[in-house]
């Protein structure tokens, strides 16, 4: 079977606070979720992924209700839950974001923002197929 592509862009506004873990393996792994306005009010809730120093800087400057443009690729997790039912849930790992506009202090000052970022440092792997490895 061929190898499929998935790349997604978003841009919308933070349903709440990002929040930061820190992983077994010393990796951090922030977690959002983007609104995004559609026609006739119609909102979709896109759940966000991004890994080490990206999602520490959204996490640093961002807070719920602010702007951000997201890119990346789509990622399904399956589960199981406490009742045996199988579960999905579809993410975007994000490659790369951009900060939107800036919100007003009650001073008429603008918030801190950082510049416009992206990052190469790879997402880890969630599973390997055996059958990838070249040797």
């Amino acid at each position: 079977m061929a190898k499929g592509f998935s790349q997604a862009v978003v841009m919308g506004n933070l349903v709440r606070d990002p929040e930061t873990k820190q992983t077994n393996s010393g990796h951090s792994v922030t977690g959002f979720t983007l609104a995004v306005n559609g026609r006739n009010d119609d909102v979709a809730y896109i759940d966000c992924t991004a890994w080490n120093k990206g999602g520490e800087t959204i996490a640093q400057y961002l807070h719920k209700g602010d702007p951000l443009l997201v890119s990346g690729r789509l990622n399904q997790s399956r589960w199981q839950d406490k009742d045996g039912n199988n579960r999905s849930r579809i993410d975007v790992v994000v490659d790369e974001f951009a900060f939107i506009g800036g919100k007003n202090n009650s001073d008429g000052s603008s918030t801190q923002t950082a510049p416009q970022a992206n990052y190469d440092e790879p997402a880890p792997v969630s599973s390997i197929n055996i059958a990838d490895i070249p040797f």
